[in-house]
C-alpha cells in the first residue's frame, strides 16, 4: 500500500482499541470479566458496537499470517 493513506480510527474505534488491550490475556483471548468495569471506565454507551468492534480487532490478521501474497 505504497503511497496510500492509512485509515485513522474513530473516537469509537480508538476506545474498543483500548478496551481490546486492557482485556486481552496474552493468549489471543479476551478477558471478558473485565468488560463492565471497562464499560464504565470508558462510559460505553453501545455495547453492541464495542463487542463488535473487539471481535474484529481479535479476529484480525495480517496479510502474511493468512497466507496471501504480498501486494
Amino acid at each position: 500500500m505504497e503511497g496510500a493513506e492509512l485509515l485513522q480510527p474513530d473516537a469509537d474505534e480508538t476506545v474498543a482499541i483500548a478496551v481490546f488491550n486492557a482485556l486481552k490475556n496474552g493468549q489471543g483471548g479476551i478477558d471478558w470479566a473485565g468488560l463492565p468495569a471497562m464499560l464504565e471506565w470508558f462510559g460505553v454507551a453501545d455495547v453492541a458496537g464495542l463487542l463488535q468492534r473487539l471481535l474484529v480487532i481479535k479476529s484480525y490478521r495480517k496479510p502474511a499470517e493468512r497466507g496471501e501474497a504480498a501486494a
